[in-house]
């Protein structure tokens, strides 16, 4: 690569990976493959499997929680918890968030009322949501942003005083601990993704956490469409069950889990030594307790010379690509905080695939692209 700009693989140049890597960390292939040969040892590939029935009891475990329930997708977990609650009307929630929250909300019949978001946080504060709550508010959803929780408690007490249900949305953050305590813990429920690029993963997946015996009865029946699987009486049900083979890849995952996050964090410091020192690009800060799934970039334009959206460009030209397909978006209307966030941040990969060479490689490209920002800049233009 030369030294100008002109060496980025967006003007001609070799790319840094030769194919794209995922993110994640995925189970070695031995174990991978016995678990698959068990499977079809049996012929029990879904229908509320073995796997999945110890999947459902390891979560609960692992969350300390009463009730794991496990389902298709992260999406259809949220669909499934809100629909489980039995509420219509409105539903209180961050502008800031995973697509999954809003759209299962709505799945479920309920309507998003956006708040905006605290901006050291990035999340959603009972300051906040409390002037959004009026005489439709069925129910509030917090959300946990970069695997960093936002408040519980205190969204506890303003659920309490409001009598609603609360619920979170926790996508990427199985693993992470807030003062101690599991962050699947709080609220009626709290939906997790199981997707291949998080810490914690089923290839794809999701499940869902409650210590609500009754509100757990209602997720079982809800996740499935058959009759002879009934635990509480629902009149809506869907096809949402996790098949055996998602299963045992998240079961392996589990048994993976703290030395996926002591690697993860590995990966994080590594991150922060390379990219230290350029101006106007930073690295967020990660809370302690984190699972360290989510490494972001915080790019100040006006600083750096460089945009965000220009930077990604030269970063996906050379395969360097973060877990986009999950970014949380900033909710239209006026939420200045978190449009102002979600214009900023730029994740970056982490996963087994990744390590210090290739770590040291994605921060010199974003050393140089800081050094280059005008030439990029006019190069690529500013709204790529």
């Amino acid at each position: 690569m030369s030294s100008g700009a002109g060496g980025f693989a967006a003007f001609g140049g070799a790319p840094l990976l030769p194919r794209t890597r995922p993110a994640g960390n995925q189970p070695d292939w031995p174990r991978t493959e016995k678990a698959i040969r068990g499977i079809f040892s049996r012929h029990y590939f879904a229908n509320n499997g073995p796997l999945v029935r110890s999947l459902d009891r390891a979560l609960a475990e692992e969350m300390q929680v009463a009730h794991a329930v496990c389902v298709t997708n992260e999406t259809v977990a949220m669909t499934v918890l809100a629909t489980a609650l039995e509420v219509r009307g409105e539903v209180v929630m961050p502008g800031l968030a995973f697509p999954a929250l809003a759209e299962g909300m709505q799945w479920a019949g309920l309507a998003p009322v956006f708040c905006d978001v605290d901006p050291a946080t990035h999340t959603i504060t009972a300051g906040l949501a409390a002037p959004r709550v009026g005489s439709r508010t069925a129910a509030i959803a917090g959300a946990h942003l970069w695997s960093r929780p936002c408040d519980p408690e205190a969204l506890q007490v303003l659920a309490a005083q409001c009598k609603l249900p609360l619920v979170f949305d926790a996508t990427q953050a199985a693993g992470s601990m807030i003062r101690g305590d599991c962050i699947g813990s709080f609220g009626k429920g709290q939906a997790f993704s199981l997707h291949a690029s998080g810490v914690l993963n089923g290839g794809e997946g999701g499940f869902v956490t409650t210590n609500d015996d009754r509100l757990a009865d209602r997720l079982r029946t809800i996740r499935n469409f058959r009759s002879s699987e009934t635990f509480a009486p629902s009149s809506l049900r869907t096809n949402g069950k996790m098949s055996e083979m998602q299963a045992a890849l998240a079961l392996l995952s589990l048994e993976d889990l703290p030395r996926n996050i002591a690697a993860n964090r590995e990966r994080y410091a590594a991150y922060a030594e390379n990219i230290e020192g350029i101006r106007g690009i930073s690295l967020l800060p990660c809370a302690e307790g984190s699972n360290f799934q989510y490494i972001v970039l915080d790019v100040d334009a006006r600083t750096a010379g460089i945009g965000r959206d220009v930077l990604g460009k030269v970063l996906r030209a050379e395969n360097v690509l973060g877990p986009g397909t999950t970014v949380p978006r900033a909710a239209p209307g006026d939420f200045p905080v978190a449009q102002s966030i979600s214009s900023r941040l730029l994740p970056l990969p982490n996963g087994s695939l990744f390590g210090k060479d290739e770590i040291a490689g994605i921060c010199e490209l974003v050393r140089r692209a800081a050094i280059h920002a005008e030439e990029v800049t006019a190069r690529i233009g500013p709204n790529p």
